[in-house]
């Protein structure tokens, strides 16, 4: 469906080379501008979904007439995107060439970028070091700048769309194809609905009308989870994600200036966010300030404190041979005045004779037998009636029907009925007994184990072009091309398909 290589258009100034990439509404070649000698990028209107070619004259045709009316819309909006592109003249903006129509078709010329996306690059190396990172990010915001400058809104920031030069490293602002202008008033001109690219795409561009407004914090929210994905090489959960759980914790290396600049352009509401690219970027020049080391002050010497009694008693004068030499003064410590010895007297009469004293003695120690044996006694008394109650198996006179237990004895009483002695020996034995000889019957009931939902594993299909297509866990159709340029179609309650400029797709039975 591609066109061929040597294919010439433009009569024999532009000759096709090779395929670059391929999305669901258009097709990149890597050309050579024969007069000039160099090479370029040309992007050609193609919907796959919708457009045939002849392979003798490479001629577009429609394939149902029915959405004809349509493509021309998605036709008008491609070229809207190439004079869009033409007119910014920056750096790290890609520049446009020349812009024409062939084969029932259209196309645009473009500068041809030798290196690779920032996408491909981390998934080549990993997460990048910070100062690489904020580098690319300022760049890119240089040229965001000059487009909101022009009252222009990207709406597709992410990694895929960043080049990275080889010959100079530098960060180049590619594919236009989603982006608004508003007028004066900050009113969009057109109402083509938006794309979304799941994870830096902020909350707005989910709504019917989010974008309607010029606010360039709607990109800043892109930038800056474009430089999560830099710094963290992970894809940054979905905005609705992130107001409820919230943004995951940041690595720890990173500085304090580059955590704030992310955290701040995430904000799911966009009136949290930083407002525009440069208040963005002066966050990351914070963070200069941050990753610089704080001297830590020198801890003031600890005098002791005699010493600083023994300094101050130094007279400087003696120093200078003004003034003798003056010893410091002993304090005498006052002499103990000692206190007249008091007479020893006894407690007891000491002319009481030794017999009272030996009577004394006698009585203790004949009250303390006599305690003992009354505690003895009852001991004995007590024993005794336990062991007599026991072995006589009497049994409490009890009322009612009730049954009793006896813990201590390990009996049932049931009110006064006379059991046998064979139910008695068997209503003798303890309630733990059948406790212990079944314990299964008395533990407690497991607990149930709730399976938690099996994680949503997506089903791919392949395409003969190295693409592949899936649903997402809410239903919607996602294509990815062979380089991951991806497309979001959308079903309505009654099972109508709908692409992500809100148009009606043709679904073939």
């Amino acid at each position: 469906m591609k066109l061929q290589t040597g294919t010439y258009l433009q009569g024999d100034k532009y000759r096709i080379i090779d395929l670059l990439g391929q999305g669901g509404f258009g097709i990149t070649y890597l050309a050579l501008q024969e007069l000039a000698d160099r090479k370029v990028c040309i992007k050609e209107f193609f919907p796959k979904d919708y457009y045939n070619r002849e392979t003798d004259t490479q001629h577009v045709t429609l394939g149902s007439q029915g959405s004809a009316e349509a493509m021309e819309r998605y036709k008008e909006k491609f070229i809207k995107e190439a004079k869009t592109i033409a007119r910014l003249d920056h750096p790290n903006i890609i520049h446009i060439h020349d812009v024409f129509k062939e084969n029932n078709t259209c196309y645009y010329v473009m500068d041809y970028i030798d290196g690779e996306s920032l996408q491909s690059l981390v998934k080549r190396e990993g997460a990048l070091p910070e100062a690489a990172a904020v580098a690319y990010i300022r760049e890119a915001g240089a040229a965001l700048g000059h487009i909101h400058s022009l009252s222009i809104n990207h709406l597709d920031i992410k990694p895929g769309n960043i080049m990275v030069r080889k010959s100079d490293n530098r960060a180049i602002l590619i594919d236009f194809g989603l982006s608004k202008q508003y007028d004066a008033m900050g009113n969009q001109t057109s109402s083509t609905p938006v794309g979304i690219s799941h994870g830096f795409a902020p909350m707005e561009q989910y709504k019917t009308g989010g974008v309607s407004e010029f606010t360039p914090a709607t990109d800043v929210y892109s930038l800056g989870a474009t430089l999560y994905y830099l710094v963290t090489g992970c894809v940054p959960p979905q905005a609705s994600d992130i107001a409820e759980d919230g943004l995951p914790e940041l690595p720890a290396h990173l500085s304090a200036g580059v955590k704030r600049a992310i955290a701040d352009a995430m904000q799911t509401r966009r009136k949290d966010r930083v407002q525009s690219v440069d208040a963005f970027l002066a966050l990351l020049d914070d963070s200069k300030v941050a990753a610089a080391p704080t001297p830590t002050p020198a801890p003031a010497p600890v005098v002791d404190e005699s010493t600083r009694i023994g300094v101050a008693t130094v007279d400087e004068s003696t120093k200078l041979g003004e003034a003798p030499k003056q010893e410091p003064k002993r304090v005498e410590t006052p002499k103990r005045v000692e206190e007249p010895k008091k007479e020893w007297t006894p407690k007891y009469d000491t002319k009481k004779p030794k017999q009272e004293k030996r009577k004394s003695r006698l009585w203790s120690w004949l009250l303390a037998l006599l305690l003992i044996g009354v505690g003895t006694y009852f001991i004995i008394d007590a024993n005794s009636g336990n062991n007599s109650s026991s072995d006589s198996g009497m049994k409490p006179d009890t009322s009612g029907e009730e049954q009793y237990y006896d813990y201590d004895n390990s009996y049932y009483y049931e009110g006064n009925y006379e059991m046998e002695p064979e139910e008695i020996a068997y209503k003798a034995e303890p309630m733990c007994a059948e406790y212990e000889e079944t314990p299964e019957i008395y533990e407690p009931a497991e607990e149930a184990v709730v399976a938690e939902p099996a994680p949503y594993v997506p089903e791919y299909y392949y395409d003969e072009y190295g693409g592949y297509s899936y649903y997402d866990e809410h239903g919607n159709l996602i294509y990815v091309d062979q380089y991951g340029e991806t497309t979001t179609f959308y079903f309505d309650e009654y099972g109508n398909m709908y692409d992500e400029y809100g148009e009606l797709v043709p679904m073939a039975y």
